[in-house]
């Protein structure tokens, strides 16, 4: 097997998981934004 295609796709699986954890970050983070809005606006 070639080893320039296993880095590339070593590569490629890498990039795709940082983006998948950026999204979660990003909706963990309006979860958060949301709850504490709940919060307020319950007081």
């Amino acid at each position: 097997s070639d080893p320039r295609f296993c880095e590339r796709s070593a590569a490629v699986s890498a990039a795709g998981g940082w983006r998948r954890a950026r999204k979660e970050d990003r909706v963990a983070s309006v979860k958060q934004a949301w709850f504490e809005f709940k919060e307020a606006d319950v007081e």
